[in-house]
């Protein structure tokens, strides 16, 4: 009895939560499916589980309900760069880590959650000591060669917070400088975030005026012709070219759909003209 009284406030304390306002993490985890239900109702998103308690969690929770487009940018960059949790030195001779994250200083390595063997939080000074180590390096290796048996590495879910950031930082920036950015298709975007993240926002708006004059009047085509890059692979190229070119399809799809639809409002419209002069449809005793 006292068990089914109990069930029965959690029910009534997580209802009063939702419907409230109040802490949706708590609501859920007094009762899930009454949290859920009444959120619901009310046209509210699902509450976020109540264990989402660390920021790598809560960073992987984010991660999974951006915008497709944007989750997909952060896979393909990954793809792309490559994710490399320990230092390097890339082809320019700087240190780096995880998606092409460049790290200035040693101090800027310290400001990151490396872990040592075992998973162990790694201190400053065995930070500033892989650093140097990877900095005395040859250049014009691959990742791999910069790897050693202690190497530092971070977390994938911390390397992913961070690019995240980066690209979200560069989204911003684009939504701010182009026209109507918010309703451009998402093939588009996606090429556009690449290039940002590989030339620098300043480098994509200032150094390609004639793509962003076409993405900006919806002319997909020329777009296309003018997003390839110098000094990256050729299939990165292509992927780029492919993505604005996916609007070009969008858009023919789209003026198919609405010629589709006015033929079809004009065929109803001599349908009914026709039904009236012919009397279909009437009495035979009306006028």
């Amino acid at each position: 009895m006292a068990d089914k009284k109990q069930r029965a406030l959690n029910t009534r304390e997580a209802r009063r939560k939702v419907w409230d306002g109040e802490s949706h993490e708590l609501a859920y985890k007094l009762r899930p499916s009454v949290a859920r239900n009444v959120a619901r109702k009310r046209g509210m998103h699902r509450p976020k589980p109540y264990w989402l308690k660390s920021e790598a969690a809560r960073s992987c929770y984010s991660c999974a309900n951006m915008p497709v487009y944007f989750d997909q940018s952060l896979a393909q960059l990954k793809s792309f760069e490559g994710c490399v949790p320990w230092m390097y030195r890339d082809s320019v001779g700087k240190v780096t880590v995880g998606v092409g994250l460049m790290l200035p200083d040693a101090a800027a390595a310290c400001g990151l959650p490396f872990q040592a063997a075992g998973g162990a939080a790694a201190t400053a000074a065995q930070i500033e000591a892989e650093f140097a180590r990877v900095e005395a390096l040859a250049l014009g290796k691959l990742p791999s060669f910069y790897r050693a048996a202690g190497s530092l590495e971070l977390p994938e879910a911390v390397i992913d917070e961070k690019l995240s950031a980066v690209l979200t930082s560069f989204e911003t920036t684009l939504r701010a400088k182009l026209t109507g950015y918010d309703a451009l298709p998402d093939g588009v975007k996606m090429a556009l975030l690449d290039m940002a993240y590989n030339l620098g926002p300043a480098g994509l708006l200032d150094g390609y005026p004639k793509m962003i004059h076409a993405v900006e009047t919806g002319a997909w085509a020329q777009a296309a012709a003018e997003c390839v890059r110098g000094g990256i692979n050729a299939a990165r190229n292509a992927w780029t070219r492919q993505q604005m070119m996916s609007a070009v399809v969008g858009t023919i799809q789209a003026e198919a759909d609405a010629v589709e639809k006015a033929a079809g409002s004009w065929l109803r419209r001599v349908w009914r003209g026709v039904k009236r002069m012919l009397r279909i449809g009437k009495p035979s005793c009306c006028p």
